[in-house]
């Protein structure tokens, strides 16, 4: 099993402690050993880094257009009036979402705005000083490993259940207006604490050495010699 919430539900559900194995799941072993390997980030200005973090809600159904639209828009807007002292980086899903649109969107309002759409995106996290988003994916998530300011952009109040804002590891920002605010607030005072993201590594990925595949293995060929 993946995790110890994992394994705490099946033993609830009357399996037997012996039966199970925790190990972490193998699909984040990349991510952690790619986190391994990124360089401390030098700042190169003295510009507020800011990296948007997209999320392909829109394609898969979980969101409208509309939604996602405004969101970004607003977004861009609210930073576009401080350029003086924030720069912003957007970063697209690889394959889920196209450029085009996002090019249209976003450059109708500031065509400064570099959008990237290739690359490993733990690059852009790491060259962050703070990520927003508008709903956990894998992103926001590497960028609370690596210790990043995060911020959702919840416009439109739909991310009560979300893991990440429960666990009190980002800033919930419901309303565009505070941005720009929310953004200087959480320079100063992170709420994702050391504690609090050790203790989501823990619950979440079991461990953040990125061996999780060698664990399920040895435990399949450790159950086959009894």
């Amino acid at each position: 099993v993946e995790n110890k919430q994992f394994e705490k539900s099946l033993l609830d559900d009357g399996f037997k402690k012996s039966s199970l194995i925790v190990t972490g799941s193998p699909q984040y072993d990349t991510m952690f050993k790619k986190i391994e390997t990124l360089r401390p980030h030098i700042k190169k200005n003295e510009k507020i880094n800011v990296l948007l973090v997209t999320h392909s809600l829109f394609e898969h159904g979980y969101q409208t257009r509309s939604q996602r639209d405004s969101i970004v828009t607003q977004i861009i807007t609210e930073i576009s009036k401080h350029k003086n002292e924030i720069s912003l980086t957007v970063k697209i899903h690889p394959s889920s979402e196209l450029f085009d649109e996002y090019q249209d969107l976003i450059h109708a309002i500031d065509p400064s705005v570099t959008i990237n759409q290739t690359g490993d995106s733990g690059i852009y996290l790491e060259e962050a000083d703070v990520i927003l988003s508008y709903s956990t994916s894998s992103s926001p998530m590497r960028g609370c490993l690596l210790k990043k300011p995060l911020i959702f952009c919840n416009f439109f109040n739909t991310l009560e259940n979300d893991m990440m804002l429960e666990r009190g590891l980002a800033i919930d920002c419901r309303d565009s207006n505070s941005l720009i605010s929310s953004i200087k607030k959480i320079l100063i005072t992170n709420p994702a604490t050391p504690e609090k993201v050790d203790q989501f590594i823990e619950d979440v990925f079991y461990k953040s050495d990125g061996c999780s595949s060698e664990r399920v293995s040895e435990a399949i060929l450790s159950l086959l010699q009894k």
